[in-house]
């Protein structure tokens, strides 16, 4: 049986005054700082390395209790973010590109037909196909990523209202976009954005056998840029949108998209 030590020990209750009694203690009990009952109060053993009165010590575990809570919750909100992870793929089809409506030049026909009368009829496109990828925002309103279409062209070409022959074009695209939902209601969304890039173009001139000028093909590059004026997009994980805006996807452009949701190691 461990031996009782008696030491004569400072005593304050919370709710009285000052008072010196003898108490026994184990040698245990001092390691451990018990609580003792005195004249029916709650107290503290005040030993001369600790003298803390119980109601303070009861205030500094619920601190330590307020600061462990906190901790956990900014370290989860921590790797809640950094394990966060949406990534979006879409494919779509664009119509009324740009190459309808700006002013023909043709650097196949500027060195035959160097007084640029030339013009062109009969325009015929296939449209624009484009694959994209953005990655989605923790917050899931900003999107941002890049794109890659191809896109191809045909029309007659007449020179003093003569038929020269016709002109093939292909374009390929590549962009930064940079999009912002400013309606996120579950699988509902509304959106806007922008585009820049390059557009690369080659150009195929076939001339017709009786005017008087040759075939041959150019290359050419052209900014590329879209504007979304707005933009329509139903579905969660796989979902179909529909764009209206001026650019290289054209005045209407229409897709699917699926959507990887990603929380840490776990795909969704």
């Amino acid at each position: 049986m461990p031996a009782i030590l008696q030491q004569d020990i400072r005593v304050k209750s919370c709710l009285t005054t000052w008072d010196q009694p003898k108490i026994y203690f184990s040698e245990r009990q001092l390691h451990t700082f018990h609580l003792i009952k005195l004249s029916n109060f709650e107290t503290a053993a005040f030993i001369p390395e600790l003298s803390v009165c119980l109601c303070c010590q009861f205030k500094l575990q619920k601190m330590k209790k307020l600061l462990l809570l906190l901790f956990i919750i900014i370290s989860v909100s921590s790797l809640k973010a950094q394990s966060f992870d949406h990534h979006e793929f879409s494919l779509s089809y664009g119509v009324i590109t740009p190459d309808r409506f700006y002013s023909f030049k043709s650097p196949t026909l500027d060195d035959q037909l160097p007084d640029d009368r030339y013009v062109r009829d009969n325009y015929k496109s296939m449209g624009n196909l484009f694959l994209s990828y953005r990655f989605i925002s923790l917050n899931e309103y900003f999107m941002w990523g890049g794109t890659v279409g191809y896109g191809t062209s045909t029309s007659d070409v007449y020179y003093m209202s003569v038929n020269q022959g016709t002109v093939d074009r292909q374009f390929i695209t590549g962009a930064f976009e940079l999009q912002f939902r400013y309606v996120n209601d579950g699988p509902f969304q509304m959106y806007s954005g922008l585009g820049l890039g390059v557009t690369y173009g080659m150009e195929q001139f076939t001339a017709s056998d009786d005017s008087g000028i040759k075939s041959g093909n150019r290359s050419m590059i052209l900014p590329g840029y879209q504007v979304n004026l707005v933009g329509v997009r139903f579905g969660r994980r796989l979902a179909g949108y529909l764009e209206l805006g001026f650019g290289y996807k054209g005045i209407m452009n229409a897709g699917i998209a699926y959507t990887f949701y990603k929380f840490g190691n776990r795909n969704y």
